[in-house]
């Protein structure tokens, strides 16, 4: 008989207990998005009557989020002739990134003719807002970041996230229901030099109150007075007076008057590319060299973050862009939208209002030639009478 016992049955030292591990024990719970977590719970609601005035996107009458037929067009183009799946560029799609700046400055925009920009693809807005956050903290002497009171619920994440100083400056006067142009002044003149203030481009998100041109004007010229730096968040563009030129004058304002200037671009809402995540930033410098220098730059910031960005946005956005009869039709479609909300906006706040769910007050004579299409973004501000 064997006297060797089975390797089934031989000595096993014996268990040793799991530790249990204290790193992520005193992990609290994080609060839910205060816009997205709206949306999770809009979808778990089993309401019939349900009606989601949370995220600002423009949607059909099924609550379904708007394909513009040129976009479709680009799908249907790209399901027949597939390009090859390779990696873009760190700063992204070469073309999309100079036709999204062609949309935002405009095509006679001299620091294009100067090829003074450097543009960068980024995963959305707010991509785009996190990488300029990124190099303001590490190239800027100053990184003070002031932001809009009240402004959109990420801008200050994304800035103290970067481990840049956010300040407010006050913007929307709830008595008089007007913009508060002193207080606004007042505090950029109060900012010290250097120091980065986020502007809303078109739309202000939650108020839906844009200065007017003369204001802009003001704000501008303080700007350089002060030397401080703007930066644009433009995520309406197109969808505040309906006009993709319009909405971009503040914009093209200080790019004309001012040497160097951010501008984090979102087409999320004026293509209806919301899910694929289609952004540009830009920094306007002085000089072609410096572009060069300040985009080089830029890229090991994107790098260290996501290394390149999603091809098939920029596909789809350089397909409608460079072709001027498809580009033509992409502006024109923006109309619709914004003469759906310019209708259909009044008639929901007047549903809530009688209902005892929204009060809404109109707009102070100041800012009466204002377009019904801010309502799409000041929903998601509901003020007291």
């Amino acid at each position: 008989r064997c006297t060797h016992p089975h390797p089934s049955r031989a000595t096993q030292p014996p268990a040793q207990k799991k530790k249990k591990m204290a790193c992520f024990a005193n992990i609290s719970l994080a609060p839910p998005d205060p816009i997205l977590g709206l949306a999770e719970a809009f979808k778990a609601d089993q309401s019939e009557r349900k009606l989601n005035l949370g995220i600002g996107a423009y949607r059909t009458d099924e609550g379904l989020s708007k394909i513009f037929n040129v976009v479709q067009e680009a799908e249907d183009h790209f399901a027949q002739h597939p390009y090859p799946k390779d990696y873009l560029p760190i700063h992204g799609h070469a073309g999309f990134c100079e036709l999204a700046a062609h949309v935002i400055f405009g095509s006679d925009s001299p620091a294009i003719a100067n090829k003074s920009i450097a543009s960068a693809q980024a995963v959305g807005g707010t991509g785009a807002l996190r990488i300029a956050a990124a190099f303001i903290k590490r190239f800027l002497y100053s990184p003070s970041v002031f932001v809009s009171n009240p402004t959109w619920g990420n801008h200050i994440k994304i800035f103290e996230d970067a481990g840049l100083s956010v300040h407010k400056y006050p913007y929307y006067d709830s008595q008089r229901n007007a913009l508060n142009m002193d207080g606004f002044l007042s505090a950029l003149n109060n900012a010290s030099e250097g120091s980065v203030v986020v502007l809303h481009a078109c739309a202000h998100n939650p108020t839906g109150m844009d200065p007017t041109p003369e204001q802009w004007e003001s704000i501008c010229q303080l700007m350089i007075d002060r030397k401080l730096i703007p930066l644009f968040d433009s995520a309406y563009q197109g969808f505040a007076d309906g006009d993709l030129d319009v909405d971009a004058g503040a914009i093209r304002l200080f790019a004309r008057r001012m040497p160097e200037l951010f501008v984090c671009q979102s087409f999320s809402k004026n293509l209806g590319l919301y899910g694929e995540r289609l952004g540009c930033m830009h920094v306007m410098c002085a000089d072609q060299e410096t572009a060069g220098r300040v985009l080089s730059q830029v890229k090991p910031l994107i790098r260290a973050m996501y290394s390149n960005p999603p091809k098939h946005p920029a596909v789809l956005a350089h397909f409608v862009m460079s072709d001027p009869e498809r580009a033509r039709r992409w502006f024109d479609s923006l109309s619709p939208p914004f003469f759906s909300l310019f209708l259909g906006g009044p008639c929901v706040l007047l549903f809530f209002f009688f209902f005892g769910h929204v009060c809404y007050c109109c707009k102070s004579e100041e800012h009466e030639r204002k377009k019904m299409g801010h309502i799409f973004v000041s929903l998601l501000f509901l003020m007291p009478p």
